[in-house]
C-alpha cells in the first residue's frame, strides 16, 4: 500500500514537471529574438536577453527553431499530453506506435513548412521555415518526386501520423459531419415547407375575406356562414309591398295574429321589425314507467320458451331442520295399512 501510494505521488509530480516544462517552452518559443546570445549558436554582448524565459528559454527556441522550425511548437502539446498521463497515473495505450507516429510528424509538418514557405524573416533574419530536418527531407523528397509529388506524399503522411499517435478516426469524424450536415438540410427544408404553408393559408384567408367582403355579407353566425357559403341569399319584400300591413300608427300596435309590433312612419307605410318567429320544436312524448328492477317469479306454465327468470327468493333461506325418522314406527305404520 505504502509503495503504490508513493508511486502514485511521484506520478503526480512527474506530471506536474511536465507541464512547467510545456508552459516554459511554449513561452520561449513565443518570445524568441534572432539577436539573444545563446549558448553554443551565438556569442554577444553579455546583456540580459529579451526572451521571457531569459537564457535558458533563448536556448531552448534557438535549438527548437534550428531543428524543426515552425513545427517546434509540437513539442509542448508532447509534453502536456504525457504530463496528463503521468498526472493521472495512466498508461499509454500502444506506446511504441504512438512514440513513431509523433516521430513522424514532426518530420512530416517540418518538410511541409520547407517546401511551401522554404525561408522567413523573423526581426531581419533570414530564417529555415521547417528547420534543418525539414530542409533536408523536403529536399531529398524533391529530388525524385519534385514539389507538387513531395506535397502530396508529405500530406499523406502527416494524416498517417494523426492517426498513428492520437488514434484518430476520420471516418468517424466524417461521419459525425455527414449526419450533422444532414440534419441541418432536414431542418432547413421543414422551415421552408412550413413558411409555404403558412402563406398559402394566409393567401386562402385573404381570399376568403375578400369574396365576403365584395358580396357584403358578414358571416357572424353559423346560419349566415352556411348561407354565405351556399350563396343562396333569400330576399326581403320592399316597403309598401304585399309582405307589409297598413292602418298602423306611430304609438305601435300589436298584431294579434303574429304578436310582433309594427311601427308606422310618417309616409304611411310600416315595416315588422319583430325578430323571426324560432323554428318549432317537437317535444318528446311522456316517458314510460320503468320496468321493475325485480319482476316477479312467474309459474312453470306461464314461463315462455327461451324466457329467462330469476330464481326465487325462498332458496335464500336458511335450511329448515331435518326430522329424524324412527324404525320402529314406521313399521308399525306399514302394519296399519295392511289391516
Amino acid at each position: 500500500m505504502g509503495g503504490s501510494t508513493a508511486s502514485r505521488r511521484v506520478s503526480e509530480f512527474v506530471g506536474v514537471a511536465l507541464f512547467a516544462a510545456a508552459l516554459i517552452w511554449i513561452v520561449s518559443l513565443a518570445s524568441y529574438d534572432p539577436g539573444d546570445p545563446v549558448w553554443f549558436f551565438s556569442t554577444g554582448p553579455l546583456a540580459a536577453p529579451a526572451n521571457f524565459a531569459g537564457r535558458v528559454g533563448a536556448f531552448l527556441a534557438e535549438l527548437s527553431f534550428q531543428l524543426f522550425g515552425y513545427g517546434s511548437y509540437l513539442i509542448p502539446a508532447v509534453l502536456v499530453v504525457i504530463g496528463w498521463h503521468y498526472f493521472w497515473c495512466r498508461g499509454l495505450d500502444a506506446a511504441i506506435t504512438k512514440l513513431i507516429g509523433t516521430g513522424l510528424l514532426f518530420a512530416c509538418v517540418s518538410a511541409f513548412l520547407s517546401l511551401v514557405f522554404v525561408n522567413l524573416e523573423v526581426a531581419g533574419k533570414s530564417f529555415r521555415a521547417g528547420g534543418y530536418a525539414g530542409e533536408w527531407l523536403a529536399k531529398q523528397l524533391s529530388e525524385y518526386l519534385n514539389r507538387t509529388g513531395s506535397l502530396i506524399v508529405i500530406l499523406t503522411l502527416i494524416f498517417l501520423a494523426i492517426i498513428m499517435s492520437t488514434q484518430f478516426s476520420f471516418g468517424r469524424l466524417f461521419a459525425a459531419l455527414s449526419a450533422a450536415l444532414q440534419d441541418g438540410a432536414a431542418q432547413a427544408i421543414a422551415s421552408v415547407g412550413d413558411w409555404r404553408e403558412e402563406r398559402r393559408r394566409e393567401k386562402q384567408r385573404r381570399e376568403v375575406i375578400a369574396k365576403h367582403t365584395k358580396k357584403g355579407v358578414v358571416p357572424d353566425t353559423k346560419a349566415v356562414g352556411a348561407e354565405a357559403a351556399s350563396g343562396g341569399a333569400k330576399t326581403r319584400p320592399a316597403l309598401g309591398g304585399p309582405g307589409n300591413d297598413d292602418a298602423r300608427d306611430w304609438s305601435g300596435d300589436v298584431s294579434p295574429a303574429s304578436g310582433s309590433q309594427r311601427v308606422s312612419s310618417p309616409f304611411g307605410t310600416g315595416k315588422s321589425f319583430a325578430p323571426p318567429k324560432p323554428p318549432k320544436v317537437s317535444l318528446p312524448g311522456p316517458l314510460l314507467p320503468l320496468p321493475d328492477s325485480e319482476p316477479l317469479a312467474k309459474a312453470p306454465a306461464e314461463r315462455r320458451k327461451g324466457e329467462y327468470t330469476l330464481p326465487p327468493h325462498a332458496l335464500l333461506d336458511a335450511p329448515k331442520t331435518e326430522r329424524k325418522i324412527d324404525e320402529r314406527e314406521l313399521m308399525y305404520s306399514a302394519r296399519l295399512l295392511e289391516e
